[in-house]
């Protein structure tokens, strides 16, 4: 009886050893689970927090953008429907008055100031500079019209049929610049020459020179044989 019982408690040893074996797998199985879960739930957090790093650089990276862009705006584009306007080209007479002033100085005379507006590049003839006798016939002026100078020098071509005359005075002392202006717009012929007109008709007062000019307005309409 006692050898029975023996077996009997032994056999009741060995399943409980075997049921409390089972139940640390399972426990053991159970913790690699939650460890697992807890590890896949970190990483999809991870996974979403890179996420939402991402879409905020992103977010960042395009406001920078946009900020760029507002401080460097593109220039605005041309309408082609609008129509450009070129500067008008000067005229021959509006040059050498030009030029005409920028010589003018404590040292110059009439044939100077003339000599220089006739060596002028846009002068398209052979010309020179003449003295004039006060008082004298001045071509495209009429003779005995003009007074009020002391001295004066016409430059223009020397040969030819072109409607270009010029004129340099240095006035006498006292004598009223816009007077003298006047009588020789009054008096200017631009038709002098019988075959060809002058288009403009040009004078100023710089110091004590009046400076007085018909001409083309460009030498490229004037006939080709006359040049």
């Amino acid at each position: 009886m006692k050898k029975i019982l023996a077996v009997l408690l032994v056999l009741v040893m060995v399943f409980s050893f075997v049921a409390c074996g089972g139940g640390t797998e399972d426990t053991e199985l159970n913790d690699d689970q939650i460890n697992n879960e807890q590890n896949v739930d970190e990483n999809g957090d991870q996974d979403a927090d890179a996420d939402t790093d991402t879409d905020t650089d992103t977010d960042a990276d395009a406001d920078v953008k946009d900020e760029q862009q507002n401080d460097n705006p593109k220039p605005p584009v041309a309408d082609n429907d609008q129509d450009v306007q070129a500067p008008a080209d000067e005229t021959v007479a509006q040059i050498l008055l030009k030029d005409f002033n920028s010589r003018v100085s404590a040292d110059s005379t009439t044939m100077s100031l003339a000599e220089g507006v006739i060596a002028n590049p846009i002068i398209q003839f052979f010309g020179g500079a003449v003295p004039m006798e006060v008082g004298g016939y001045l071509p495209g002026l009429g003779e005995g019209t003009i007074t009020g100078y002391k001295e004066c020098t016409s430059f223009g071509p020397m040969m030819g049929s072109i409607a270009f005359i010029g004129y340099v005075f240095e006035l006498e002392d006292g004598v009223d610049a816009a007077t003298f202006e006047k009588s020789l717009l009054d008096n200017a012929d631009p038709r002098w020459q019988i075959c060809v007109t002058a288009d403009e008709t040009v004078v100023d007062t710089n110091g004590n020179f009046v400076f007085f000019l018909m001409a083309p307005a460009h030498f490229d309409e004037a006939p080709v044989d006359e040049l």
